[in-house]
């Protein structure tokens, strides 16, 4: 998870999909691999599609209106995501940088730590399952 791309149509379709599976009444684990460089290909992810078709508010308009509205921020971020007031109650995140993979399983320990009371762990690697990397889970 970047920065860059906080807020594009893929968070506003994990965030749905979480927010219809813990409710409020199961505590959300959410352990970002977060890398805070960009990547390089884009100042944003220009993945917005949600902000200009309205037929994106029928998968959930208070959500949609919030992904919006960070947009506008100054500093569009994951930090500024996990401010968002959308998600369930009690939700809590692991932000710690990813490091490399020599050095993961402090980091690991850690994420295990800080979520260790939540009902449901959703973990969000950059670039999903695949080889040793910091873009992979």
């Amino acid at each position: 998870m970047r920065d860059q791309y906080a807020g594009d149509v893929s968070d506003l379709l994990k965030l749905a999909f979480l927010r219809v599976l813990a409710a409020n009444d199961r505590t959300l684990g959410v352990g970002w691999y977060y890398n805070g460089e960009p990547d390089g290909r884009h100042q944003d992810g220009r993945h917005r599609e949600y902000c200009d078709e309205p037929k994106w508010n029928a998968v959930d308009v208070a959500l949609v209106t919030a992904l919006k509205e960070l947009r506008d921020l100054p500093e569009c971020s994951v930090k500024a995501l996990e401010e968002l007031p959308v998600w369930p109650l009690k939700t809590r995140f692991h932000r710690t940088p990813m490091p490399s993979a020599g050095n993961r399983q402090l980091w690991a320990d850690d994420m295990r730590c800080t979520l260790r009371e939540a009902r449901i762990i959703f973990l969000d690697p950059d670039n999903a399952l695949g080889g040793p990397s910091r873009k992979h889970l």
